[in-house]
Order: structure tokens, then sequence, then C-alpha cells
């Protein structure tokens, strides 16, 4: 036998393992990432849900150092009006409860970033 009588057997078995080949690179492309979520030592979702426990803390910030100065704002305007005054110690108690509802939302929120695979 010499080595040109078969070129169509070596054409047929090269192609194969060229398909072959594609196959897995095609199907390791589709798979979830091989390397962890945590290569440089830190989780990415706990970086995550560390980032987003920050933010909900300046959210919150903001949220209440701006209520305190509407409300300092406001009991000014009223002066010595009672009654304007007991409305706004209201106004002012609703929409720190509503900050304080808002920031255990958010945090409640950066939870789920942090718990998950790395899907």
């Amino acid at each position: 036998m010499h080595h040109g009588s078969h070129p169509l057997l070596r054409r047929v078995s090269i192609l194969g393992v060229l398909l072959a080949l594609i196959g897995l690179v095609a199907i390791s492309l589709t798979q979830c990432t091989m390397v962890k979520d945590n290569v440089t030592g830190v989780s990415f979702s706990k970086a995550k849900a560390d980032k987003c426990l920050k933010d909900c803390s300046k959210e919150y910030d903001q949220a209440t150092k701006k209520e305190f100065q509407l409300n300092r704002k406001n009991r000014r305007q009223c002066e010595a009006d009672i009654v304007c005054l007991a409305k706004e110690q209201e106004r002012h108690r609703e929409a720190q409860r509503q900050i304080d509802d808002a920031y255990t939302e958010c945090r409640s929120g950066c939870h789920h970033q942090g718990s998950g695979g790395s899907r």
C-alpha cells in the first residue's frame, strides 16, 4: 500500500477531527465560565452585594439629610403656629418612615445579589 492510495479516507478523517474540535469549542463556549467567581480571592457576587449595601447606605444618608433640611425649613415657615408645627411633625415622621422602609427594602435586594451562583 502506498501513501496516495486513499486520499478520500484521509480527507474524511481530517474533516471528522476538525468537526469534532469545532463541536467541542462550541459546547465549551456555551457553558458557564470555567473560572470560579473568586479567582482574585474576592467573590464577584460578594463584591456586588457589598457595593449594593454601600449604595443603599449612601442613598439613605442623602435622603435623611434632605428630609431633615426640609423639616427645618418647614418648621421655620410655621413660626409659632402650633397646628402647622404639628402637621409638619407628622409629615416629617411619615417621610422618615418611608425612607427607613426604602432602606430596608434596598438592603434586602442586596442580599439576593450575593447569594447566587456564578450564572
